[in-house]
């Protein structure tokens, strides 16, 4: 899951990079779209974080006690 979250990191670093270019050339349009996307990935990692949904598998379901008939 590290790798994820680093690919994720990677993903919104360029995101907020493209946007200060946009800015500079006036394009914004484009600033506001990645400033957008941005915000939202933001939230919905603060939404995971709040609710511990790591997207991790459910832990397998105990072993059967007792014996088999």
């Amino acid at each position: 899951m590290s790798s994820v979250n680093t690919m994720r990191g990677l993903l919104v670093a360029g995101a907020v990079f493209a946007a200060v270019v946009a800015a500079f050339f006036q394009l914004w349009t484009v600033v506001a779209v990645m400033s957008v996307g941005v915000a939202a990935h933001a939230g919905l990692s603060v939404h995971l974080h709040r609710t511990g949904a790591t997207g991790a598998s459910p832990p397998p379901p105990p072993p059967p006690t007792g014996a088999a008939p």
